[in-house]
């Protein structure tokens, strides 16, 4: 529910709904500040800083999403963009009694020893959110957006085409091509053309920037750029 709600507040104020098609545009910072929780949930002796990170996220979510919200109204957006933070300021306003009281504060109460990984798990919360509002308000400041911008490059027919840097692939048409090894990738970063690969006209393979060759002695390098 709370991803429809989020998808149909994107497309209100024109933004692309598509899974992770900004990701190469958003600060590093901004991914960090995300994926921490998930880091703390798939190591064991951090399960204690995930709590502290999702009582901080909690006990403060609710004050950014009601901003939000009110942002939205006074910009003169359609009804339905606030919706998604409306829906946050009320779960979280019972979440963060949850989080914060029932789960890290009496988990604090009965293992002094856990104070301090909570704590930490708060802080790499809360650092990272005040590092990207910090870098966001000084890009407004300058007239600049703090996005990662890079102009498109679109794919001729019978490419191929070896792209470096942050970039968007288009085909003819202007449309994001699907990834053909993986569908549920994100796009393309890199398309390199390798000899004696035939089964794709316009991307012969996709990689990341290669190993130098005197760092793999054992690989055949085809091209100067390969």
């Amino acid at each position: 529910m709370y991803s429809m709600l989020f998808a149909a507040t994107m497309r209100g104020v024109g933004l692309d709904d598509r899974y992770g098609v900004y990701a190469g545009a958003v600060l590093a910072i901004t991914l960090a500040s995300f994926t921490t929780m998930s880091m703390f949930g798939s190591i064991r002796h951090r399960k204690i800083a995930l709590m502290g990170h999702l009582a901080a996220l909690k006990m403060t979510s609710a004050i950014t999403n009601r901003l939000y919200a009110d942002g939205f109204q006074l910009l003169g957006f359609d009804a339905t963009v606030p919706e998604y933070s409306d829906a946050q300021v009320e779960a979280d306003a019972v979440q963060e009694q949850v989080t914060g009281r029932d789960l890290a504060g009496s988990l604090a109460h009965d293992d002094r020893t856990t104070g301090a990984d909570i704590m930490f798990g708060a802080s790499t919360c809360l650092t990272p959110g005040g590092q990207v509002a910090d870098q966001i308000l000084t890009a407004r400041e300058n007239g600049k957006s703090c996005l990662r911008t890079s102009p498109p490059i679109t794919a001729r027919p019978d490419g191929p085409l070896l792209v470096r840097g942050d970039i968007v692939l288009q085909n003819e048409n202007g449309e994001i091509p699907p990834n053909p090894y993986n569908p549920r990738a994100l796009p393309w970063r890199c398309v390199c053309h390798h000899t004696g690969l035939r089964r794709h006209p316009q991307a012969r393979r996709i990689h990341h920037e290669p190993r130098p060759a005197a760092l793999n002695p054992r690989r055949r390098v085809t091209s100067p750029d390969c």
